[in-house]
């Protein structure tokens, strides 16, 4: 059975709004869908997750969080745990549970299956391999179910994106590849910053930066500071 979730491809940040919609829809529909948003240290990946979620949380779904920390890579289940204490999600830590395992941590996600739920991560790429079977594991379970995964994660390290890629090709989930932002984009975002910069630099320095927005933010400010010092003086 596939996903009829239609949010893979690449794309920028109109195509992610335009999947959180079509998240929205999956959901209320029944239709579990996952999608995993791909990109580069500073390609924006964050900012799209946080649209998904402002969307979801207007469409009155139930929200419940993670994020990957590169110090945890290695610590089973480090971040599977924070799905089970994120949000309205049940209690991670009640004794009576017994140790958690990774097929302790899928059932008690699966509690959450009765009501609209978004499964928000931030960072898959740092996920230690436990989680990671526990998402493999979520995602093949929701498709008749109103819940939606989704996550960012950058192509290295690549055990996330072999899971994201191998769901994929399952039909289980969309993997949307985040392309850098254009120029015209980025001399829209200089403009509406107020930074004084001609369209010769403008060009020059999203060129250099690849169209990298945080690589491109930081030399734009910095190049701002610059010329309010000498200002200044």
């Amino acid at each position: 059975e596939h996903s009829e979730f239609a949010g893979g491809g690449r794309g920028d940040m109109a195509d992610v709004v335009a999947a959180a919609s079509s998240l929205i829809a999956a959901v209320n529909g029944r239709r579990g869908v996952g999608l995993f948003v791909v990109g580069a240290a500073g390609s924006g990946k964050t900012a799209a997750l946080n649209e998904i979620i402002e969307a979801a949380q207007e469409a009155s779904l139930r929200v419940v969080t993670a994020r990957g920390a590169s110090l945890e890579q290695e610590w089973p289940l480090a971040l599977a745990r924070q799905l089970l204490g994120s949000g309205d999600a049940p209690a991670s830590t009640n004794r009576h549970d017994g140790p958690l395992t990774v097929q302790g941590v899928a059932d008690r996600l699966e509690r959450l299956f009765s009501l609209p739920t978004l499964l928000a991560i931030d960072d898959l790429h740092w996920a230690d391999p436990e989680s990671l079977l526990v998402l493999s594991y979520v995602c093949r379970r929701i498709t008749a179910q109103p819940v939606a995964v989704t996550a960012t994660l950058r192509p290295w390290p690549e055990r996330a994106t072999d899971v994201a890629f191998d769901l994929e090709r399952e039909g289980k989930a969309a993997v949307m590849n985040l392309d850098p932002l254009s120029l015209e984009d980025w001399s829209r975002v200089v403009a509406e910053s107020g930074a004084a910069l001609s369209h010769e630099i403008t060009s020059s320095l999203w060129r250099r930066c690849e169209g990298n927005p945080l690589a491109l933010s930081d030399v734009t400010a910095a190049l701002a500071r610059g010329t309010a010092s000498s200002h200044g003086e």
